[in-house]
């Protein structure tokens, strides 16, 4: 009898414990394996700091029982690259800098929040190792799903057992269009949209002479409630160059400014709610019934190391004859190619 009811115990402390982590969860309250984070905070609430999670042990461990991370390691001019999540340390080191978050509910506020907290938003150069770049940058989000304003913070995977972090423990909770644009590109964003009605991570790389233009797009798609804004802005330099770039031979400078795209990838990435992400260029479409087809088969997403491969495809003829004959009878053979990967 005894042995049943301390059997008991263990196994009603143990539902309470995830009970009160589900909870936790809900309230916004972000944990990690070295540190726990608290983030407290309203839709009426005026700007916050808020402190970090904290990501440093992990991201050492990263690529340790990775047989390509290692050989990587072994090859000199290679070894400052062989650890992905610590060169993107190296170039956003956003737990150095003060943060701040705050509501959101227009896009004229995004754009103040911009310049209330200008300072802070800004980073510096960081990094001069061998195929690295300098170009200081202000960097924050703008998720309209919640209609707040923050600095940037990676966020943990959102998956927990007793206080410590499993990787593929979800197993599979969605997936979010990650895209990256400049505004001279944001006349695709329509028919983005028109095709993916879920969640969307929106990188953005524009000028400090831009942010008009950018709080224009942001009033364009507000409504739009899934979007989750990566805001890059490249500081106006007051210097005879815009960029370096990082050789083998030394610094190039350059009079021109370096469109990051794996990095703003890299920060839509850490900004994902969902355990999946879909990268998807501006210029490609996706099929409106894609996000169910992924759905149909997301079993096989269960496994953290499974990836979908999804291939593209060209229209190679505006002939209406074919297109009947592609939606009515699905002879579409003759009305594409598709994109080969050399």
């Amino acid at each position: 009898m005894i042995l049943f009811l301390v059997k008991f115990s263990f196994c009603l402390l143990y539902i309470i414990s995830i009970y009160l982590l589900q909870y936790l969860m809900k309230s916004e309250i972000k944990t990690s394996i070295s540190n726990i984070a608290f983030r407290f905070g309203s839709l009426t609430s005026n700007a916050k700091s808020i402190s970090y999670s904290s990501f440093e042990q992990v991201d050492r461990q990263y690529g340790e029982n990775n047989t390509y991370v290692q050989k990587l390691l072994e090859i000199k001019i290679l070894k400052e690259l062989s650890n992905e999540k610590q060169c993107f340390h190296r170039l956003v080191p956003y737990e150095k800098y003060p943060s701040h978050f705050s509501t959101c509910l227009s896009a004229a506020q995004v754009i103040a929040f911009f310049n209330n907290f200008k300072q802070d938003l800004l980073f510096h150069c960081q990094d001069n190792t061998t195929f690295s770049h300098c170009q200081e940058f202000y960097l924050f989000l703008y998720d309209s799903k919640n209609d707040f304003c923050t600095s940037f913070q990676r966020k943990p995977c959102s998956s927990m057992m007793i206080l410590i972090y499993i990787d593929n423990n979800k197993g599979f909770d969605g997936v979010t269009l990650i895209t990256v644009i400049t505004i001279d590109r944001q006349n695709r964003l329509p028919y983005l949209l028109k095709r993916w009605k879920h969640d969307i991570v929106l990188a953005i790389s524009v000028l400090e002479s831009e942010l008009a233009q950018v709080e224009a797009l942001i009033n364009s798609y507000i409504e739009y409630k899934q979007i989750t804004f990566v805001i890059y802005v490249i500081k106006t330099m007051n210097t005879p160059y815009k960029s370096i770039l990082y050789d083998d031979s030394g610094p190039i400078y350059s009079n021109n400014a370096i469109f990051p795209i794996n990095l703003l990838r890299d920060l839509s990435i850490e900004s994902i709610d969902t355990t999946h992400y879909f990268i998807c260029d501006i210029d490609a479409f996706p099929s409106k019934s894609l996000y169910d087809s992924i759905v149909l088969h997301k079993e096989l997403l269960y496994d953290h190391k499974a990836v979908f491969v999804l291939k593209l495809f060209k229209v190679i003829t505006r002939s209406k004859k074919l297109a009947n004959q592609c939606r009515k009878y699905g002879l579409c053979n003759k009305m594409y190619y598709i994109e080969t990967i050399n």
